[in-house]
């Protein structure tokens, strides 16, 4: 049982960054998606509202908890919060529109395909993309 652990705790130690971001992105999504779900499907709000609006949520929410808990970048003095804070919400901000335009393309521009379906797809891409642009670009380790 003790081999077992160790092999468990080494892998957790080997990929623990990878592992806090997956379940945080994780979160990030649901709150995106209930955000959107919430105010497209059963307020019948814009999707293009709902989607912004879930956006900046997920924004908010990762922007903390990526910082916090996954980067462990530390600091709040303001020359760094806003560096991180400006160059997180530009990369999200790229992501965003692809999202956007991912989620408007499937969902009448090119093909008419069911909403949620389209719009789980787009967060899994996104997901993958704000990955990349965090921990090379917003939150790099010197």
């Amino acid at each position: 049982m003790n081999k077992l652990w160790d092999l468990c705790w080494g892998l957790y130690k080997k990929y623990e960054e990878t592992f806090w971001y997956l379940v945080f992105g994780g979160l990030t999504t649901l709150l995106n998606l209930g955000v959107f779900f919430v105010m497209h499907e059963c307020m019948s709000i814009d999707k293009v509202v709902s989607n912004t609006t879930a956006w900046i949520a997920g924004v908010l929410f990762a922007f903390v908890t990526n910082k916090l808990f996954v980067f462990r970048s530390e600091g709040w003095n303001g020359r760094k919060l806003a560096w991180e804070f400006l160059t997180f919400v530009s990369a999200r901000v790229f992501s965003g529109v692809f999202d956007m335009v991912f989620l408007l393309a499937f969902t009448g521009w090119i093909i008419t395909l069911p909403t949620m379906p389209i719009k789980i797809i787009s967060n899994i891409l996104v997901i993958i993309m704000n990955y990349v642009f965090s921990k090379w670009i917003v939150f790099k380790k010197k």
